[in-house]
């Protein structure tokens, strides 16, 4: 009876699913700054209920497959901004309204990368207090951006529960990929050489 059990749990551990792993590096998210406005269509809103007002910041945030293989991973087909994070957490990432949300698995190719149009709105006393730095210090405020990255093989696609629990567990354990500080700076007007 003992090998028999021993005998299941074997082949249990062996037919269950193998987690997909991310190992440093394979997976980047950059964000590619686009425009700067001082004002934010919602001010009227964020000085009623937060006492401060907002800058947009326009860009497009950009998970890339720098791995040897392709990867796979879930996102919510409209909420997807539930998966970022910003430090400091005063900075906030604008969230649209939508009528069909559900979780969707994405692939990405080696080299193959996915964008995210994205306004990021900064406090005015942040954004302003970085204009004035760069002047005296020749630095800026700077800010961060973190993606939960649920692997193909954690979540079933069945269940928002689930979903919730470990978009909280990963993002308890700082289980995130983050860029690398982007500066908080004035641009109406933007060019970029790329290669």
């Amino acid at each position: 009876m003992k090998s028999l059990v021993l005998l299941l749990f074997v082949a249990l551990c062996y037919l269950s699913p193998k987690s997909q792993t991310i190992a440093d590096n394979t997976i980047t998210i950059d964000f590619d700054h686009i425009a700067t406005s001082r004002c934010s269509d919602r001010n009227e809103n964020y000085l009623k209920y937060k006492n401060t007002t907002y800058a947009n910041i326009y860009g497009i945030i950009r998970l890339t497959n720098q791995g040897d293989s392709t990867i796979s991973f879930w996102i919510m087909t409209c909420s997807w901004t539930d998966l970022i994070k910003i430090e400091p957490d005063s900075i906030l990432l604008a969230v649209l309204n939508c009528d069909s949300n559900y979780p969707r698995m994405i692939s990405l190719n080696q080299g193959q990368s996915i964008d995210f149009n994205s306004v990021i709105e900064i406090p005015s006393n942040y954004f302003e207090q970085s204009l004035k730095k760069v002047r005296k210090e020749k630095s800026y405020n700077t800010f961060r951006i973190g993606f939960i990255y649920i692997n193909g093989n954690e979540y079933e696609g069945i269940g928002l529960d689930l979903w919730d629990k470990i978009k909280e567990e990963k993002q308890k354990l700082d289980k995130l990929i983050w860029t690398k500080p982007i500066n908080i700076e004035y641009s109406q007007y933007r060019r970029k050489i790329t290669n």
